[in-house]
């Protein structure tokens, strides 16, 4: 189960994304971004650990056709970094730990 979990939060791969998201940034601030990160995060994995199957049954959803869903999803970036050249975009520090601009 552990290691599932590690291959879906892929930290690995997180560490340079952060690192470049974070370039110029004090310390303190990266620690604060990283807290805030790290606390939802575990909001959100205890939340569908826990309550998950019961969301998906209140909104009808089958285990099958969100597996489908999250196939199509994962083609479409897949195409989009294969086919585009690279964007750059203006960050937001403030959503940064959360939800990259």
């Amino acid at each position: 189960m552990y290691v599932k979990i590690l291959a879906i939060l892929d930290p690995f791969a997180a560490v340079p994304v952060f690192i470049t998201l974070t370039e110029g940034f004090d310390p303190r601030r990266k620690d604060e971004i990283v807290r805030k990160a790290f606390i939802a995060m575990c909001v959100m994995v205890a939340v569908f650990t826990l309550f998950g199957i019961w969301i998906l049954n209140f909104f009808g959803i089958s285990l099958a056709s969100l597996r489908v869903g999250g196939g199509a999803i994962l083609l479409v970036l897949a195409f989009d970094v294969l086919g585009e050249a690279p964007r750059s975009k203006k960050l937001d520090p403030e959503e940064i730990a959360v939800m990259p601009s």
